[in-house]
């Protein structure tokens, strides 16, 4: 009676089901009942599992995000790294040394052509700033995208469970079919 009144048409029909249905089938489903507990268990077990997995991976992705998106900044606003800013120094020196042995001054085509070639210089390891930090972003992106995977199929895993428990559970029930109760929700 409770499946009629809850479910209409298909309560209905489950109802008649389970009126027909003798001590052996009761056992069974008792014997289902537990099993799907079990299976319940597992799906929840495995669901929290890929999650954790999910977030423990956003978590490695994370430094990388940061990084690149440090490395693109700076790259754009012209902060060199430490290392970087240490060459063109160098070189700006090494051009200044050969200006004064020379005996050029500083605006003379000598030393806009080693401007030039400094700046050229500088612009370099800009691009080279910015290549590196979209190279992490990169690599943050594949380590979420395969947390993203990892959740979306730990969702599936689980829901196929719960599919095929509820067809076994259809199945033991006399003159009852899953399909019967989607052609009776749809009619």
């Amino acid at each position: 009676m409770l499946f009629r009144s809850l479910l209409g048409k298909a309560g209905e029909k489950i109802g008649a089901a389970v009126d027909k249905m003798t001590l052996q089938d009761v056992l069974r489903l008792g014997g289902i009942g537990t099993q799907a507990a079990l299976g319940t268990s597992r799906a929840r077990t495995g669901a929290k599992q890929a999650e954790q997995l999910r977030s423990e991976l956003q978590q490695q992705a994370s430094p990388y995000y940061q990084r690149g998106r440090e490395y693109i900044q700076r790259g754009e606003t012209g902060q060199l790294l430490p290392a970087q800013q240490q060459a063109l120094e160098a070189e700006r020196a090494q051009a200044a040394q050969a200006r004064a042995k020379a005996g050029v001054s500083e605006t003379s085509t000598m030393a806009q052509q080693q401007n030039a070639a400094i700046q050229r210089q500088s612009d370099i390891y800009r691009q080279q700033l910015i290549d590196y930090g979209y190279q992490l972003v990169g690599i943050g992106d594949q380590i979420t995208q395969n947390a993203i995977k990892a959740g979306y199929g730990a969702s599936q895993d689980a829901q196929n469970a719960a599919s095929r428990f509820y067809q076994s559970m259809a199945s033991l029930i006399p003159g009852f079919s899953p399909a019967s109760v989607t052609t009776q929700r749809s009619a």
